[in-house]
């Protein structure tokens, strides 16, 4: 029987993301197949929602329903929002709709949608008997409630449903990269990239740092480089 490798979620997971061709990068995928005996069928996409990951990952698995499949699944910011299933045709990003000025109910709720998409992708997985692992790329940019989330977070039953701790989900896997790990544009560089695809390999996330906590902050920085997506 094949053995696959199926692998989602934005621009952190694609290899077609522009600046990773300029620079050489090869992405997280593609060190873990490397490393395996397995084939990688990487669906990401750059730009993409969690309910496009969610939905990219389910064609795979079901059109592949019939092979070995492992799927690992790096999420995305919960707030991104795809107006259709294709980020090309229009794609809303956190800040414009500034979340900083929405209230703590708001963010629950947007929360609960990203748990959704997690949970129907493991149920999905569970179905065909395929086994799954999911890594947080959240930037943890909900500033002004941040605490109150943090502490229903804490206690949230998502923690042992998807393997992911309450920390991971708010600030994401790559909470502790510091500057030497980003390209300009503040993706993950090459090294950044191995760092992620050992998380997978470990099956754990590495040590998380708080926003408010980092020395390096890549939004900072990428606020005055140009986010081109084509």
């Amino acid at each position: 029987m094949t053995k696959l490798l199926i692998t989602g979620g934005c621009s952190f997971t694609d290899p077609n993301f522009p600046s990773y061709k300029e620079h050489n990068v090869e992405v997280w995928p593609n060190i873990i197949e490397k490393n395996s005996d397995r084939l990688l069928l990487n669906v990401a996409s750059y730009g993409a929602s969690n309910d496009l990951i969610e939905n990219k990952i389910f064609d795979a698995v079901t059109k592949y329903s019939e092979y070995d499949c492992l799927v690992m699944v790096l999420w995305t910011n919960a707030y991104r929002v795809n107006v259709a299933d294709d980020w090309r045709y229009h794609t809303i990003m956190p800040h414009e709709y500034n979340i900083e000025d929405r209230d703590l109910k708001f963010l629950k709720k947007v929360f609960e949608k990203f748990f959704r998409n997690m949970k129907r992708t493991k149920f999905l997985c569970e179905h065909y008997g395929f086994q799954w692992q999911f890594r947080s790329g959240s930037m943890g940019n909900e500033k002004l409630y941040i605490n109150y989330l943090e502490e229903w977070l804490k206690n949230h039953p998502i923690q042992e449903e998807v393997n992911m701790g309450w920390d991971e989900i708010i600030y994401g896997c790559i909470s502790s990269f510091s500057e030497e790990y980003y390209l300009p544009c503040g993706h993950p560089n090459q090294i950044g990239h191995e760092r992620i695809a050992n998380m997978f390999i470990a099956g754990e996330c590495e040590p998380v740092i708080r926003t408010c906590d980092r020395t390096f902050d890549p939004f900072v920085r990428t606020q005055l480089v140009d986010f081109v997506y084509d």
